[in-house]
């Protein structure tokens, strides 16, 4: 009798566990340099911002804001907001890794709680990466459920006795 209570990982769970910690890493390592180095990393901006205004027409006013508004205060609470990211979405990806079916839930109920925050950024500030990730952690909520659900309605319905005619 199988008592591995590990959900069994399909290739979607597999892509969203990859996903996790490929962003974790980008998150904790972006964390990281902005942490030691923020005077460094105020510096890269400002040079990205100079080329991006040479890049006029396409790139210029995306340069220019970040021109203006880019400071070393901006810089220490994007280092602390990458460190809340990387962190959490490193914990998702182990809860996943794990395979346990409550980790499947804790996620899917963690990115469900940023939805509205990410739907409401999107309706005041339209913009296509903050499309893409609202659509991206919609759709992991609706597989990691249906997932979970599917299994269970299938055992449901092997033990409902046949309908009778």
């Amino acid at each position: 009798m199988d008592t591995d209570p590990r959900a069994p990982r399909t290739l979607g769970i597999r892509l969203i566990i990859t996903y996790k910690f490929v962003k974790a890493t980008l998150m904790l390592g972006l964390a990281l340099w902005f942490s030691l180095d923020a005077q460094a990393a105020y510096a890269s901006g400002q040079r990205i911002a100079h080329e991006l205004i040479e890049a006029r027409p396409l790139l210029g006013r995306l340069g220019t804001w970040l021109h203006e508004n880019l400071t070393q205060r901006l810089i220490e609470r994007t280092a602390l907001v990458a460190w809340l990211d990387g962190t959490t979405t490193a914990l998702e990806g182990v809860l996943l890794f794990l395979g346990k079916p409550w980790g499947e839930w804790l996620v899917a109920l963690s990115l469900a709680l940023l939805l509205p925050f990410e739907g409401y950024a999107l309706w005041h500030k339209p913009g296509v990466g903050k499309a893409i990730l609202l659509l991206l952690n919609a759709a992991i909520i609706v597989y990691l459920v249906y997932e979970r659900l599917l299994p269970a309605h299938r055992a449901r319905a092997r033990r409902a006795p046949p309908a009778a005619t």
